[in-house]
């Protein structure tokens, strides 16, 4: 690959991601078990947050009221 060449793919590729509004260029898509656990992961994740979330509103709340 000649450098003219190099640098004319590099710049088509930036451009396309300029275009690229939805971020599908260069992701690698996960299949199969993999996918299936990084979904897990993400889901038990997301569920730890939340119950953070509740569990410290609770407290700022049990506080406001003894207060």
């Amino acid at each position: 690959m000649s450098r003219f060449s190099y640098f004319v793919d590099s710049f088509l590729a930036g451009v396309a991601r300029l275009v690229d509004f939805r971020g599908l260029i260069g992701i690698k898509r996960m299949t199969g078990r993999d996918a299936a656990d990084a979904d897990a992961r993400a889901i038990y994740s997301d569920w730890l947050a939340v119950g953070n979330d509740i569990r410290g509103a609770a407290r700022a709340f049990d506080k406001s009221r003894k207060s």
